[in-house]
């Protein structure tokens, strides 16, 4: 009994001795910002991460923080977290895309062009990436750089509506007008919500008191 007791006794101080991780936190932290309460989510992972990550992977607690903090409209909070998971691994195509969506939101096309063509570097076969990076060049007002990655969108998945719609824009803007209509056309066939728009444009630079100037 005595021996059992002194046994007991010494499991008892090495649990003590153990220090805590943050990794049972982040689990919570997780499932808080799966139930869209992103409030509790970023104090959570906050949390998790100041007591150190042991089996969980830090680069994406800071992920995950950082989508919580976007969630609550904290821009600057967001893209330090990003950051800190890409200085963690800077090939974690997931803190490229993020930066990304956060850089656009706040019409920064810059620096959400270089996020967006570093997400492709490392995960060049996603269409949505080459999508919104053609769709951004359109913004820029560089529409033979859309052209190329609208293009490569509606070759990876020949069934986005919107990478056709925008490769119609596109065209437009670059004189290929021919090209705009069938674009245009195949965006109809697939339920493409904004082709009176873009249908108009075309149109109007058909007519012959509004000559095409092409843009680069």
């Amino acid at each position: 009994m005595r021996f059992s007791n002194l046994l007991l006794i010494g499991l008892l101080g090495a649990c003590r001795s153990t220090p805590p991780t943050g990794d049972a936190i982040a689990l919570k932290g997780y499932e808080f910002a799966k139930s869209g309460d992103f409030v509790q989510a970023s104090q959570t992972l906050e949390n998790a991460i100041s007591t150190g990550l042991v089996g969980e992977d830090p680069k994406q607690a800071y992920t995950v923080l950082g989508n919580a903090y976007s969630q609550q409209g904290l821009w600057k909070k967001s893209i330090e977290s990003h950051k800190k998971a890409l200085a963690i691994d800077p090939n974690y195509a997931t803190a490229w895309i993020n930066l990304g969506i956060i850089y656009r939101l706040g019409n920064n096309f810059d620096d959400a062009e270089k996020s967006y063509l570093k997400a492709i570097e490392l995960e060049p076969k996603k269409a949505d990436l080459h999508a919104t990076l053609g769709a951004i060049y359109i913004r820029k007002g560089t529409p033979s750089k859309a052209v190329t990655h609208l293009t490569t969108a509606t070759q990876i998945d020949p069934t986005g509506p919107i990478s056709w719609g925008n490769l119609a824009l596109a065209y437009a803007a670059t004189g290929e007008l021919t090209k705009a209509q069938t674009s245009l056309n195949t965006a109809k066939t697939l339920g493409y919500k904004n082709t009176q728009t873009i249908q108009a444009r075309i149109d109007k630079l058909k007519a012959p008191e509004n000559p095409v100037k092409p843009k680069n």
